[in-house]
C-alpha cells in the first residue's frame, strides 16, 4: 500500500471517529434539552442522525480499503467531495469565507483526502 493510500485511509478513520463522537455528544445534549415545538425536535434529530450516518459511511469505506475495488474508490471520492463541498457551501452562505476559516479541520481533512484520492497512483492502486 502506497503512503498516499495509507494517508487517505487514516484521514477517513479520523473523520469517522470525530464524526461519531461529535454526533453522539450533540445528540445526547439535544435529547436532554427541552425543545418546543416538538416538530422542530424531529428536524434536529434528523440532522444529527444524518451526520452520524455520514461518519459511519466514511468509516465503513475506510475499513473496505484492503479490497481494492474500484467501487470503493468511487464511493470514497464521492463522500469526500460531498464533505468538502458541503462545508465550503456553509462557509459561503455564512459569509465567513477567509483564510482563517479555510484552515479548519472540517475543510482540511476531507479536502486533503479528496486531493490524494485524485492522484493517478491512487487510481491505479484501486484498479488491480
Amino acid at each position: 500500500m502506497s503512503p498516499a493510500t495509507r494517508s487517505v485511509q487514516v484521514i477517513m478513520m479520523i473523520q469517522a471517529a470525530f464524526g461519531l463522537i461529535g454526533g453522539l455528544l450533540s445528540t445526547a445534549l439535544l435529547v436532554g434539552a427541552t425543545i418546543e415545538p416538538r416538530d422542530t425536535a424531529w428536524t434536529l434529530y434528523l440532522l444529527h442522525g444524518s451526520g452520524i450516518a455520514v461518519a459511519l459511511l466514511v468509516g465503513w469505506l475506510a475499513s473496505r480499503w484492503r479490497h481494492r475495488r474500484r467501487k470503493v474508490w468511487i464511493a470514497a471520492l464521492a463522500a469526500e467531495g460531498f464533505l468538502t463541498l458541503g462545508y465550503l457551501l456553509i462557509l459561503i452562505i455564512d459569509s465567513d469565507l477567509s483564510v482563517r476559516t479555510l484552515l479548519n479541520p472540517n475543510l482540511l481533512l476531507p479536502g486533503a483526502a479528496l486531493l490524494l484520492l485524485l492522484l493517478p497512483s491512487m487510481r491505479s492502486w484501486f484498479e488491480r
